[in-house]
């Protein structure tokens, strides 16, 4: 344990403030949101494309499951599932330290409901955007526009598109957190046994669906469910910001292990998660089937290690920490761009399509650099002023 610390502590030339490893955490997670959305491309590419870069008996080609270019992608799918949680976790101890000042649950609503507004601006922005996006592909055939109504829902519970589940996620945990906050200073190892209690029960339903062949939870609301599966880290958040001293200590101790724990549930995390999508014929939902208690462990381990190394050998730090910076513009923006990029790519250059590590590094590149572009423009042109309303 002593050689892997010090192996894990050699790598960073200066210690960094808690602050920007969290800035650190957040680069890192949405390098790894937008890794996973482009492996999911990637995969169907290399399944139900298949021939339009060789010659296949029938679609999906599945000649490929089992190379390396499939467990290459089977391992960003999996091992980037640290990322959601992470930006929850972080989350939570901003709003925490944010709420530090409230003396009332009333002066906590104050100030939530300040910061809510730099959240929903950009999100109701970006969310019609989509829409209208979506109209238009619409429109090859026979336009066709969902009612008023289904626009409000989807508005909602952030099902424009599926990544911004987690901005109704965050709106709520914001909305509780003054009293979430409260809980987390007097009851806080209360809040994260309950916490993690929801999360065991709920991840433990598709194993239990599949030694029983009856499905589970196929009617829970998914907004439901992703409140129950994150609820621990927002509350994580709150309790590691307001008892962070008393905590200290105990991060000290574990810090030894966590290096190894990163790397043992990583590796079961991608062991279950080859067995049990051959087994399962009763997933709960493409979201859930593949996450599983070894993936909420290997990001508990990552969200820790965070928080107890000040020296973190990541390459590319500096980077990092400034995409941490513009995080949140970047998961608004990049959602249809792994889409797109990959459309075009079948489009215009099909041959592209059979080296699938190329068109991982493609699909990740652009629709991290498109987004930052467009911040960037929109910085240094005469539309600054109205920067922080588009990308809060």
């Amino acid at each position: 344990m002593a050689r892997a610390l010090s192996l894990v502590e050699r790598g960073a030339s200066a210690p960094l403030s808690l602050p920007r490893r969290l800035l650190l955490a957040n680069g890192l997670a949405i390098l790894a949101v937008v890794a996973h959305h482009a492996a999911a491309w990637v995969l169907l590419a290399m399944f139900w494309w298949a021939d339009s870069f060789s010659t296949v008996a029938a679609l999906p080609d599945l000649s490929r499951v089992g190379s390396p270019s499939y467990y290459f992608l089977l391992a960003v799918n999996v091992l980037t599932r640290f990322s959601v949680p992470t930006f929850v976790f972080v989350s939570g101890f901003f709003t925490a330290y944010a709420l530090k000042g409230a003396g009332t649950v009333r002066q906590g609503w104050r100030v939530i409901f300040s910061r809510l507004v730099w959240l929903l601006v950009p999100y109701v922005i970006w969310s019609l955007v989509i829409f209208i996006a979506r109209w238009v592909e619409s429109c090859e055939e026979v336009c066709q526009a969902e009612s008023l109504t289904t626009y409000a829902q989807k508005l909602l519970f952030g099902d424009a598109t599926g990544a911004y589940y987690y901005v109704f996620v965050l709106t709520v945990f914001m909305l509780s957190a003054p009293l979430l906050a409260l809980v987390a200073r007097v009851r806080g190892r209360q809040l994260l046994a309950v916490s993690w209690l929801i999360l065991f029960a709920v991840r433990s339903l598709p194993y239990l669906s599949l030694l029983t062949g009856t499905p589970l939870l196929t009617d829970a609301p998914a907004p439901l469910l992703h409140i129950c599966l994150l609820l621990f880290y927002f509350a994580l958040g709150l309790v590691y910001r307001t008892q962070m001293e008393a905590l200290k200590p105990w991060l000290g101790r574990i810090k030894p292990y966590l290096p190894v724990l990163i790397v043992a549930f990583g590796l079961l995390s991608l062991i279950d998660s080859e067995w049990f999508s051959r087994l399962n014929t009763n997933a709960l939902s493409p979201d859930h089937a593949h996450s599983s208690l070894f993936v909420e462990g290997y990001s508990l381990a990552i969200i820790l290690a965070f928080a107890a190394f000040e020296r973190i050998p990541i390459p590319g730090t500096r980077a990092l920490m400034a995409l941490g910076g513009a995080v949140y513009g970047v998961y608004l923006l990049h959602p249809l761009l792994p889409e797109y990029l990959a459309r075009a790519v079948h489009r215009f250059f099909p041959w592209f399509l059979a080296y699938p590590l190329a068109l991982q590094l493609f699909l990740v590149a652009g629709s991290i650099g498109l987004p930052l572009l467009f911040m960037h423009a929109v910085r240094r042109s005469p539309f600054k002023r109205y920067y922080r309303y588009l990308f809060g």
